[in-house]
């Protein structure tokens, strides 16, 4: 399996666990935690930065002779839908604040699915 796939395994993964939290946290505060907003916001924070090493995983990941660029497209385009949620939640406008998120968790979660995928059969 190439090395260089790794670290944009592991970056994919950790974000998708991270933005899969993010819905369950929000619907906690709904339902009456809201001790839950603040982990949700936490949260969005520090996943900002990993949304950023995905980036440069994938950068990696596309160098020329490896992989067609759409990892690297896709992680970028992941990072300016991150920015303008977190911008979103913090301005409380819902009506781009939940859709965007539904677009986070299910592109991040591809993205993460192709990085495992990706590779296979590279070397044997």
């Amino acid at each position: 399996m190439p090395r260089w796939l790794w670290p944009l395994r592991v970056c994919t993964t950790l974000l998708t666990a991270g933005v899969w939290a993010q819905p369950l946290l929000a619907g906690l505060f709904l339902g009456g935690e809201f001790g839950a907003l603040s982990v949700h916001a936490l949260l969005a924070g520090l996943l900002a930065p990993l949304v950023l090493g995905t980036v440069i995983a994938a950068v990696m990941v596309v160098r020329p002779g490896r992989f067609s660029p759409v990892p690297m497209v896709a992680s970028v385009l992941l990072l300016i839908g991150y920015l303008g949620q977190f911008a979103a939640g913090y301005e409380r406008n819902l009506g781009v604040h939940l859709p965007l998120g539904v677009a986070i968790v299910a592109s991040a979660t591809v993205l993460m699915c192709w990085s495992w995928r990706a590779g296979r059969g590279a070397r044997r």
